[in-house]
């Protein structure tokens, strides 16, 4: 049994690896049809493609179904590893395993959410250029995300505050959900594991 799963985890490790060799590779356009790349994508895009399914994994412009992909891939090796490290399968490992999974999607896309919304102030504060084409695009997909979360915070009427505090308020939210969210998962990841069954 417990060499089967050490097999498993071999097989989903390299698999997860492959996976992301595949997501980074898709930024390259000029290797697209080389031959390893056609080979990852025969072996790859039928499992990431599931994901894609899944509207709620994209804000906007932003695809995450590559997170979740890859973090579920993850999470099935943790889960294999616990497994062979406990010599037993108990409904608690499964349970925090799951949740896992779950926490580490949330976290990634709040994580990504973070950074832009950072870089995204830095410019506005800094760039005399903070207009151009392509912060515009991002504005597309970041404006209804932080004014919907300003608003819920904010005495003003969103529509009222400027992107600046709009940014500050939303971060700030998504710092301190990041932070609690996390302290929860682990505490309730820990008590899965010390289920009795």
């Amino acid at each position: 049994m417990a060499l089967i799963l050490n097999i498993l985890t071999g097989i989903v490790s390299v698999y997860t690896m492959l996976c992301f060799i595949r997501i980074l590779l898709t930024w390259v356009p000029s290797l697209t049809y080389s031959k390893f790349v056609q080979f990852l994508a025969r072996i790859c895009d039928p499992y990431l493609d599931v994901f894609k399914r899944f509207r709620f994994l994209r804000i906007g412009m932003i695809d995450f179904s590559p997170v979740a992909a890859i973090g579920v891939l993850v999470a099935a090796s943790s889960l294999f590893s616990s497994i062979v490290l406990q010599n037993s399968i108990s409904l608690g490992g499964i349970l925090a395993a799951l949740l896992n999974v779950v926490w580490v999607v949330l976290s990634s896309v709040l994580g990504f959410l973070i950074l832009l919304l950072v870089i995204r102030l830095i410019v506005l504060l800094v760039s005399k250029n903070a207009s151009s084409s392509i912060w515009q695009m991002l504005d597309s997909t970041l404006n209804p995300v932080i004014y919907r979360i300003a608003g819920m915070f904010s005495t003003k009427n969103s529509q009222f505050l400027s992107q600046k505090k709009a940014i500050g308020i939303s971060l700030a939210v998504l710092v301190v959900c990041q932070l609690v969210l996390g302290s929860l998962m682990r505490i309730i990841i820990s008590l899965c594991l010390h289920l009795p069954f």
